[in-house]
């Protein structure tokens, strides 16, 4: 249960896809100029995503992983949130033709919407199961109508404000996006905190291993003994990555994501991950055209 937990306050709050992650801001720009209208896009984005989230896991794993089709799952994934927001549109016109009229043209853009189109592959990638896959839709889906609705009430308040000329209109807009992207972005620093008030164990994150515990224990000077310097997290997973060399193609596009610069090679030659820099974020396996990254799992047990 507190797995499950860790979802929803991640994606709402630490890894908001909005605020955080920039992902989605076209219609969180758009559609937020009232509370209703980001409350029926909110709705609406959220059913897409988890559709979308529920119909690409099990077209994933019963039809294109068995057929050896895993190339075709953007073009799979396309098809299915575009019959989603299809559906959605009809029934909408049909059930609310006020909320329609109001959504207007992002309604349809939804099947552009890179927080719809991220989000099932996000879980994909990092192997959820179908119930994770679930709650990291919702959790996420979550996450972009609060910050909708927060948004829109403030936009309510802008209108009545007296704002400089200079600023009225998009630059007052884009400046209060910045500040409350500030202030989701504080919600990183928790775990931080938790250690240095010495309310968390030091060896709970993952991708950093041992070498980290060790650096962490030693600037707080906080003592650890060898045999707990190990990730004592249940059933936490450390991913890292293998280029599988019959498929590398030399396109060097994982290796311009990577954001340790754990993956080397030259522009049409084999690429080859550096094990010792890998975090294991997985980012390297969205930009990858060919599949040829494979993950290799680490489970610590308590």
């Amino acid at each position: 249960m507190k797995h499950y937990i860790l979802f929803f306050i991640s994606n709402i709050l630490i890894e908001n896809f909005i605020l955080v992650k920039f992902l989605g801001l076209c219609p969180f720009l758009g559609a937020s100029s009232n509370i209703e209208t980001a409350f029926g896009m909110s709705c609406a984005t959220t059913f897409v995503i988890l559709t979308s989230s529920v119909l690409l896991w099990c077209v994933n794993f019963f039809i294109l992983l068995p057929l050896d089709l895993i190339y075709l799952r953007i073009i799979a994934y396309m098809l299915i949130v575009s019959v989603s927001v299809q559906f959605l549109e009809i029934v909408l016109r049909k059930t609310s033709p006020i909320l329609y009229r109001l959504l207007g043209i992002f309604l349809p853009l939804i099947t552009t919407n890179c927080t719809v189109l991220a989000i099932p592959l996000f879980s994909l990638y990092e192997h959820h199961t179908f119930l994770e896959s679930i709650f990291y839709g919702l959790s996420a889906s979550l996450g972009f109508a609060l910050v909708m609705i927060i948004f829109s009430c403030i936009r309510e308040r802008i209108v009545l404000s007296d704002i400089p000329l200079p600023f009225q209109g998009a630059p007052i807009i884009l400046i209060t996006v910045s500040l409350i992207s500030i202030t989701f972005m504080g919600f990183k620093g928790l775990y931080a905190k938790a250690i240095v008030e010495n309310s968390e164990k030091i060896n709970k994150c993952i991708p950093g291993g041992t070498d980290l515990i060790s650096a962490i224990s030693s600037v707080l000077s906080i003592e650890v003994p060898e045999k707990n310097l190990i990730i004592t997290h249940k059933k936490q997973k450390n991913n890292t990555v293998l280029i599988n060399e019959s498929n590398c193609v030399g396109c060097s596009k994982c290796a311009s994501f990577c954001p340790v610069d754990a993956i080397v090679g030259a522009p049409n030659f084999i690429h080859t991950v550096l094990q010792e820099f890998c975090t294991g974020c997985n980012i390297c396996l969205l930009h990858c055209p060919t599949n040829c990254i494979e993950i290799k799992k680490e489970t610590y047990e308590e």
